[in-house]
């Protein structure tokens, strides 16, 4: 697949930075379980990738918390319950990003509940360690984020009540010691615990948020690097979740770097959102009421010649030939996914 310049992705121009404004549209939960709270708004930021010290490529690691900081400000300017980060918050679990990111998250005016990605603690390969830089473990992650989901307690994985018949469950299926694979599995004690929370708690919709994907996205899935996008015992997981179908409004997971995505299945809705620091370059913004799920996810607001430069950095990945994706206007398309830039279901 070829480089190509910058007249050149002008020129294909799908649905540029100017044109992300969308409107709310909506879906009906799936589940018999209905929202018996007032109506809930909230914002999911996934994947910044802070990085001080980056380079824009395919990950804009150079203006990395400029996407932040804007991202942090449209979420400010609306009336929001919390926001959810699935994950990825930093380069690759450094000290100096991680207090960035955190005193910046720290602005949002809305509460902020976080779980971790496989980016966001120390790498087990030295290789892609710096020696001059310190890194923090999962738990450190998780201990800086306490009360924005993490309890206190030495897991990776918790619950919250967001009000009254509303809950929130992070779950973390990382593979922390594993040098070179970016996938994920979710262990037998986090299983039984995650089963443990939804039986216990009936008469409540949940809200479930992982970095790794319970469903995969994309025509790469018998691909090494693709099956790294989902958790490898999915089907376990979703087989569990089901028993709680009535219960569950919908799954948020990050890691794919993709427009939007919506799935239904066994009557439970998964939901794939993609990075503020990658090409498309969107966070976004739900509502729960009455049953219903809306969405819109706008474009990071950066200027366009920015969302150009993450364009060119995607397609110059010499990994897109693994995703079976024939041309440049395929691959741009499937990044983008624009019919789903704003949708709906029924939870």
């Amino acid at each position: 697949m070829r480089v190509m310049n910058r007249r050149h992705i002008l020129a294909l121009a799908g649905c540029l930075f100017t044109d992300y404004a969308c409107s709310w549209t909506r879906i009906v939960f799936a589940g018999s379980k209905k929202s018996d709270f007032p109506p809930v708004r909230f914002g999911v930021l996934s994947d910044p990738h802070v990085n001080l010290k980056g380079v824009n490529r395919w990950k804009m690691g150079e203006v990395s918390l400029l996407c932040l900081q804007a991202t942090i400000r449209e979420l400010n300017k609306e009336e929001l319950d919390f926001v959810l980060i699935p994950g990825d918050l930093l380069n690759d679990g450094e000290l100096p990003n991680l207090g960035c990111a955190k005193k910046n998250l720290d602005t949002l005016k809305a509460p902020y509940f976080i779980v971790a990605g496989n980016h966001d603690y120390q790498p087990a390969d030295p290789a892609r360690r710096i020696a001059a830089l310190k890194y923090v473990s999962v738990y450190d992650f998780a201990k800086t984020f306490r009360g924005h989901g993490f309890d206190g307690a030495d897991r990776r994985y918790w619950a919250w009540r967001l009000k009254k018949g509303l809950r929130l469950i992070g779950l973390d299926g990382c593979l922390i010691d594993e040098e070179v694979n970016f996938g994920g599995h979710l262990p037998q004690q986090q299983m039984k615990w995650l089963k443990r929370q939804l039986a216990t708690h009936k008469n409540d919709l949940h809200i479930i948020m992982l970095h790794h994907n319970l469903v995969h996205w994309g025509k790469d899935a018998l691909s090494e690097r693709g099956r790294w996008f989902s958790i490898n015992n999915s089907e376990e997981v979703r087989n569990l979740l089901e028993e709680f179908a009535d219960n569950i409004g919908v799954v948020f997971s990050g890691h794919r770097h993709v427009g939007l995505r919506q799935r239904r299945l066994g009557n439970i809705d998964y939901v794939v959102v993609p990075s503020i620091n990658s090409y498309p370059m969107r966070y976004s913004l739900f509502q729960i009421s009455g049953g219903e799920l809306r969405w819109k996810t706008p474009g990071v607001p950066v200027g366009q010649g920015l969302h150009n430069l993450a364009r060119e950095g995607l397609l110059s990945q010499p990994w897109l030939l693994s995703m079976n994706l024939t041309n440049e206007e395929e691959t741009i398309s499937f990044y983008e996914n624009n019919p789903l830039t704003s949708g709906f279901c029924q939870l």
